[in-house]
Parts: C-alpha cells; structure tokens; sequence
C-alpha cells in the first residue's frame, strides 16, 4: 500500500554514486507538498533552519543517500543543498593521495582521525639523545658504547620501520613509473576520463603516481577523504554549533533519528550507524565518511571495535575493523525503522531508488568500465534483496537517472530534463 503524505513519517535513500545529485529533485518536490517543513532556531547568533520533527521522525541512506539523509536530518533546505551541490564538490570528494596515511575515526586520544607514520627523524633523535648521555657520562666503557644502538631500537616503535618501507618503496615505484608505466598511465587517462569528477581524480593519481601505486597495494584506496568528511562535519555544525557532532548530540540536537550504513570488510557484516549505546559516541561526519568510501577508490576507514565499544586505533591496524562503502552490504536501508522483531516494513517508511533503463555501462571495453559495471551490479543485487515483499514496493518513489554516471559528481551535467522527470515522478506517487 503506497504511504500518503501524511503518513509520511520516515525517509531512505539508496546509495549511488553520482546518480543521486538527482535526489534534490525529489527534495523539492517534497517541500512543495509540505512533507518537508521547517522552523528556524537560533544557533550562535544565527537564524537556522531546522527540520520539523514532529513530522519526520527518521531518515536513513547508504553511500550518497547517506549525504542525502544527513543533509536532510540537519534542516538543509532544498536551496542550500543546491548550493553544496553546485560548489565544487569534486573539491570535496577528491582530496589527496598519499601513502601511509590511514583514515580513522575521531577520538579524544585522536582528535585528526588520521593514522601517520612517525617520521623516521624522530626516531634518529633517540640515538642522538643515548650518544649525549653516553658523552656527558662519567664511565664511557667500550661495553656501553656498544649499548647505544641496542638501547635506542628498544625505542624504536613500528612508525620507524615502516617510515624505512615506505621510502624504499617510493623509490622503487618511481623508478618503475618512469622507466615502465608512465605511458600506461596516460594511456588510462585517454581511456576513461569521460567526466570531470574522472579526469580530476585521475589527473590527481598521475601526478603522484608513486604514491598512488603504494597507497593501492598497501593502504588498499587512493584517495583520503579527508575533506569530505571535514566538509560534511561543517554542515552539522553550522545548523548545530557543534564541532564533530556525535549521533548522540546530533538527536538531542535535531531530534531526528539518522541512520548511515557502512560495510565491515573485517567482519562482513552491514554497520548501522545511529544513535544508540553502540555508535552514540561516534562522530556522523566519520560514519559518512566510511558509508561514501568506494573501494579502491577510497581508502578504507579502519575503526577499532570491542565489545560495544570504540577504541582509539593507534599505529598498529592489523587488528582493526575496515569499513567501506555501505552499498556492498545494504545498498537501500529501507527496514532500519521496522519495529523491533518485526520483519513487515514499517507502513510510515518512504524509500528513493536510483533505476536506470540502461544500467551498466553500455560499451565500455575498458578495465574501469568493467570495474563499475561490477560495483553497479552489485549495488543493484543488495538494494532488491531489501525488498522482501512486492507489496514494498508500493513504498519507494524510482527515480530514472539515464544519463547520469556513477562516477560524476558534476551536478551541471544533469539535464534539466532529467530533473524535471525527478520531480513529477515524486509528485505522481502521491497522486
């Protein structure tokens, strides 16, 4: 049974890449049918809009549905979100490549939620430091001359040997990228820089190709996401005040129930992030973060979980949780706000879905067409297998987005066609 609008009560929108530039239709359309309205508070001195909660209590999302949901949960009115859209987003999802830098989450003994190997000159300084003492002893022994390397390796923490890898490593790679792959290199840029959003990135890897090369094969993704999630972390807070906003503040703050999916490589199980006793204290802009990151092309957000705890990941990862992009697990959430032991989707739930009359990559021969045509099917196989009864259906507005790549996050290359179809089929659910 389709909902009516004022049974409306929950949103969820399916992850997609690019193709969900095009849920701002939808959004519109929404606001215009008073499904979406607003209240302005005060926030630092400001006027800020906010959502009204007393009419949508929940919203959840996967991968750029996850963007969707947070933007919506936050109050982000339709034009603000068509501003963040038409900024530059490129800027903030394509940031930086660099080897050795792990994404994790914020905490207080991590505020960066970033994981860097200790420069190797720090460590230098501990013999440097046992040589002074040595001279400015008053027994200066050959046995304790002896002494002095062995003392500072005891020192010598995992950053030191790895900081050694990766310079070996930068080395060779740069040898082999000049001598071997570079042309290979520009040869793949000719191939498959069809969009902005693919020759920025890939004009990106090819400037640092070593890096790029070592941050695949042993940081397992290229780019850090860094700003991204700094991006995303200063939306919430310019409607909350808040400064990396855990789920916790973020209900109390919004009294909206947000929930972001990522996948756990580790464990292989779907994460639910959302204001609970597991995740309260994790920071949304981190679950984001996890829930947009692409495999390969983003480098997995390593997080350390024990028991119903997050614990502060320090140099050593090798026991730590990788988190992805929630696609891979569960590409459409839509059953996050069922009743608890109940498997009926709940009858206040709205869902928006990503379809395509031409779904894959139509004549694409090249290793990264193929890549995406992977990545899109299986997006697909975990967004059908939330719909557990045709009548599910009923509750899911599908958007047709031909024409919009997977990869391009170019919101001017939509059409205005496509749009406008957006926006009835929003308009034509209700009718």
């Amino acid at each position: 049974m389709k909902v009516s609008i004022k049974n409306v009560k929950y949103l969820v929108f399916e992850g997609g890449g690019g193709k969900g530039l095009i849920y701002l239709s939808a959004l519109q359309a929404l606001e215009q049918l008073a499904i979406l309205s607003y209240k302005t508070e005060d926030v630092n001195g400001r006027k800020v809009t906010r959502l009204d909660h007393t009419k949508i209590f929940g919203v959840a999302g996967t991968s750029v549905g996850a963007l969707t949901a947070l933007l919506v949960a936050a109050g982000f009115t339709t034009v603000e979100i068509h501003d963040i859209l038409t900024s530059d987003l490129d800027d903030k999802i394509l940031d930086t490549v660099e080897f050795g830098r792990i994404p994790t989450v914020q905490t207080v003994e991590n505020p960066r939620y970033i994981i860097s190997d200790r420069p190797i000159d720090k460590d230098r300084m501990l013999f440097d430091k046992y040589w002074e003492n040595f001279k400015h002893s008053d027994k200066k022994t050959l046995r304790d001359l002896v002494k002095l390397p062995i003392k500072a390796l005891t020192e010598f923490n995992m950053g030191f040997f790895s900081g050694l890898i990766k310079w070996y490593l930068d080395y060779e790679s740069r040898k082999i990228v000049k001598k071997e792959h570079k042309h290979e290199i520009r040869g793949v840029i000719q191939d498959i820089a069809k969009t902005k959003t693919t020759k920025t990135a890939l004009d990106m890897v090819l400037e640092n190709s070593a890096e790029s090369m070592n941050s695949l094969k042993y940081d397992f993704g290229l780019f850090l996401s860094e700003s991204l999630r700094d991006a995303a972390d200063g939306f919430i807070e310019y409607k909350s005040g808040i400064k990396n906003c855990t789920f916790e503040q973020f209900y109390n703050t919004f009294k909206i129930d947000l929930v972001i999916t990522a996948y756990d490589i580790t464990t292989n199980e779907v994460r639910y992030f959302r204001n609970n006793e597991m995740w309260k204290n994790l920071c949304v802009a981190d679950a984001l973060r996890m829930s947009v990151s692409i495999p390969m092309v983003f480098k997995p957000v390593v997080m350390k979980i024990e028991g119903d705890k997050i614990v502060t990941v320090t140099d050593n990862i090798s026991s730590a949780n990788y988190m992805v992009d929630g696609g891979l697990g569960n590409n459409f959430p839509v059953h996050v706000f069922d009743k608890e032991g109940s498997d009926e989707l709940n009858p206040n739930v709205l869902g928006f879905r990503l379809i395509s009359t031409r779904p894959f990559v139509e004549g694409e021969t090249t290793f990264f067409g193929y890549l995406e045509n992977i990545f899109l099917s299986l997006l697909k196989l975990t967004s059908e297998s939330q719909l557990k009864r045709e009548s599910e259906r009923d509750q899911t507005i599908d958007l047709n987005t031909d024409g919009i790549n997977f990869l391009d996050f170019t919101f001017e290359n939509i059409s205005e066609k496509t749009l406008t179809v957006a926006r009835k089929l929003t308009f034509a659910y209700f009718e």
